[in-house]
This record gives C-alpha cells, sequence and structure tokens, in this order.
C-alpha cells in the first residue's frame, strides 16, 4: 500500500512539473487571441509542433525519444533559416551562396517533415482513440492526408486546429 502511495505523490508531481514546461504555453493561446500571430512565425511554430507532439505522446505513454530529435532539429533548422532569410531581407552580406545555403535548407525541410509525419500519425491516432466507439474503416485513411495538409498549409489552417489543440492540453 505504502508503495502505491509513493507512485500516486510521483505521478502527480510529474504532472504538475510537465503541465509547467514552457512549451506547452503556446497550446493554450485561444484561436480568437492575438496571440495566434506568433504562431505565424516558423521558429514559433516548430516549437509549438513540439508541444503538441511530445504532449500526446506523453498522455499515450508513448516514447518519444525519435519525436524528439527530429523536433529539435526542426527548430534549430527553422530558426538558423529564419535567421538567415532576416539578415539577407536586411541587406546583409553573409557570404552564403546558393551551394552553401542548399545543405541548410535540405535539412531544414527533411526535420520539418519527419515532425510533421509523425505528428499526423499522433494527433489522427490520440482523435480516434478518443472516440471508440466509432468504427474507422478504409474511407477514414483520409484524417491522414487532412492533418498532414493541415500541417504543410499551417498559416491558413492554424487558426481552426488551434481548438483541438486547446483540447489536446486539458
Amino acid at each position: 500500500m505504502g508503495l502505491n502511495c509513493h507512485k500516486l505523490a510521483y505521478s502527480t508531481l510529474v504532472m504538475q512539473e510537465t503541465n509547467n514546461i514552457f512549451i506547452y504555453r503556446l497550446l493554450d493561446i485561444k484561436p480568437n487571441s492575438g496571440k495566434m500571430i506568433f504562431l505565424l512565425l516558423i521558429p514559433i511554430n516548430a516549437l509549438w509542433l513540439m508541444a503538441i507532439g511530445k504532449r500526446l505522446l506523453e498522455r499515450q505513454n508513448k516514447p518519444e525519444r525519435i519525436f524528439m530529435f527530429l523536433a529539435w532539429g526542426n527548430i534549430i533548422f527553422c530558426s538558423i533559416t529564419f535567421i538567415l532569410y532576416f539578415l539577407f531581407v536586411c541587406g546583409i552580406d553573409f557570404g552564403l551562396t546558393k551551394s552553401g545555403i542548399m545543405p541548410i535548407i535540405i535539412a531544414n525541410f527533411s526535420f520539418w517533415l519527419g515532425t510533421t509525419g509523425i505528428l499526423t500519425h499522433v494527433t489522427v491516432k490520440y482523435d480516434r482513440l478518443s472516440a471508440p466507439e466509432h468504427f474507422y474503416g478504409l474511407i477514414d485513411k483520409v484524417d491522414y492526408i487532412k492533418r498532414m495538409l493541415t500541417f504543410i498549409y499551417w498559416p491558413f489552417g492554424i487558426w481552426s486546429f488551434q481548438k483541438t489543440v486547446n483540447q489536446y492540453n486539458k
């Protein structure tokens, strides 16, 4: 009995600690809030994707090592790309040629595609587990395509998807 009380206290403590992680605040932004505009910034969007995946993988008790590797790579390369683009727009010559910047763009795209691919699977799986009375057939495979398109066209779909994300964090 004492061991079970210890496990309960530990799990409560861990849940309180994970709820205080800064990136989870991105999941609480209301769709009609002015803060939504920050999710359009590429590095903030990469953090938002990581927060969604981390939260849902924790809820499903799934390992998050591969996802976190891809998400951190996505954050790093999105930030580098964002900074280089900002410097280019400001007219600062940083000496990179097309052949020098292409590996950065390819790495950025690869990490982003890996992150959104895993996130597509995790979010659709979580939504399906939350509605177990529904039978999902072959036609429901379209859910994966719709969710992937939501992530691809994030500047347009982020406002409608944020309502769902608010539910993930409750």
